[in-house]
């Protein structure tokens, strides 16, 4: 397997410092609706549709917002956030590339939901049941013809590196990255 350098979690802060935070928070939403679009999932953001819940980066000094707006999400101000969940990039980290289980980083605290807790605890198990492997991201990124082309051509196994990369540097045993699923 192609092993890429781990980004220390004191340059993943310093990166997210340096975009302005409404370009974030955009790329952000676009790429999780994407994702839940690829997977036939955006029903699901029904039950939450007009809640804001705001994702802050406690050791970066950020926090991103997102509002359901007629089954996509779209950039929002953190201000009006009905559900928080703070923690340091590493946790986030841990959770984006379901390094470890989010009960875990919740009952450990190293994630802390604030505010409309149902809400919150709805979306972190809807986040749960979708499939995060490289694959599936490509397809959400790229389409399903051209993202199947690019998986076959090897860039799910160049995205597999850099989340097992990503998932060195903040900590977390490479062997706990998604692989493909049947």
């Amino acid at each position: 397997m192609l092993r890429l350098p781990a980004p220390p979690p004191a340059l993943v802060r310093a990166a997210v410092r340096l975009l302005p935070a409404p370009a974030e928070a955009a790329a952000l939403a676009l790429a999780a609706s994407r994702l839940l679009a690829a997977q036939d999932a955006l029903a699901d953001l029904d039950a939450v549709e007009g809640r804001v819940v705001a994702l802050e980066l406690t050791d970066a000094g950020r926090t991103l917002a997102l509002v359901a707006r007629g089954r996509w999400l779209w950039p929002a101000d953190p201000a009006h956030a009905e559900v928080r969940i703070r923690g340091p990039v590493e946790a986030f980290l841990a959770l984006a590339l379901r390094a470890e289980d989010p009960d875990t980083l919740f009952f450990q605290r190293r994630l802390v939901l604030e505010g409309d807790t149902e809400t919150g605890l709805y979306l972190k198990n809807r986040l749960d049941a979708l499939d995060w492997t490289p694959e599936t991201m490509l397809r959400a990124a790229l389409g399903a013809r051209l993202g199947g082309l690019a998986a076959a051509a090897g860039a799910a196994r160049l995205l597999r590196a850099a989340a097992a990369a990503l998932a060195q540097g903040a900590g977390v045993p490479a062997a706990q990255v998604p692989a493909r699923q049947p």
